[in-house]
């Protein structure tokens, strides 16, 4: 992708990433990141998922910069009522922003001014799938997914949670909605949904077939987007 990229009228981007298999976040420089977070990232018990949150945190900080066209150091992020990031500093800007990381996968999304929200499950990945429809998809949603043959049902569930979580992070809300009353996924076969919430928002999703073994979703607050991909040089 250009190394200023620049994100026309009604686009959402995203950028696709790979944690190296050799990341190692102990030896890499921590100065782009704040206080709150170093100690955020020393907290976790297990080095994977350091070097997990760490690479995701400071890939992001690099392609802030690159988007605002400023040093990765004057970045300063913000957090929503709920937790969703944003960029406090520098201010006057409308770029808008969302990653996920699933496993060392990691898809950003970034806009101006149309909230998004993005959510990627790695595959194969082992699921008890069942519990969860009966608790979170809505009447309609497991009719629909009951009608999916077998051994199509855990990716389809896998596809149906993660437009879930992408319309929850648009919203800022992350999961603390109530899932089981928004019918996402009434037809598992459509690629685009796109439905009017009871706060009179336009929600579009996209499900995502990123460039590794992965399923994903883009959620975005808008009546039309068009979405650009990018990728990472992958490991």
């Amino acid at each position: 992708m250009p190394a200023k990229p620049i994100i026309g009228i009604g686009q959402v981007h995203l950028v696709s990433a790979v944690l190296p298999s050799d990341y190692d976040a102990s030896q890499v420089d921590w100065s782009l990141l704040t206080d709150k977070e170093r100690n955020r990232a020393l907290r976790f018990k297990f080095d994977r998922h350091r070097n997990r949150w760490v690479f995701g945190r400071l890939t992001l900080k690099h392609l802030l910069s690159s988007y605002l066209n400023c040093e990765a150091l004057s970045i300063e992020l913000g957090y929503g009522e709920i937790g969703k990031p944003y960029v406090a500093s520098p201010s006057n800007n409308n770029l808008l922003f969302n990653y996920t990381d699933s496993g060392g996968l990691l898809i950003y999304a970034f806009s101006e001014g149309i909230e998004v929200g993005v959510d990627l499950e790695f595959l194969p990945r082992e699921t008890n799938f069942e519990a969860l429809v009966r608790r979170k998809l809505t009447p309609d949603e497991q009719t629909a997914f009951y009608e999916m043959p077998v051994d199509h049902q855990q990716s389809a569930f896998l596809a149906c949670w993660t437009r879930k979580e992408a319309y929850g992070k648009a919203l800022g809300v992350g999961i603390r909605y109530p899932m089981s009353e928004v019918t996402l996924c009434e037809n598992m076969q459509e690629a685009v949904f796109s439905l009017v919430n009871d706060d009179g928002d336009n929600v579009l999703l996209h499900q995502l077939q990123p460039p590794f073994s992965g399923i994903g979703c883009i959620a975005s607050i808008a009546k039309q987007v068009e979405i650009c991909s990018f990728s990472m040089p992958m490991d």
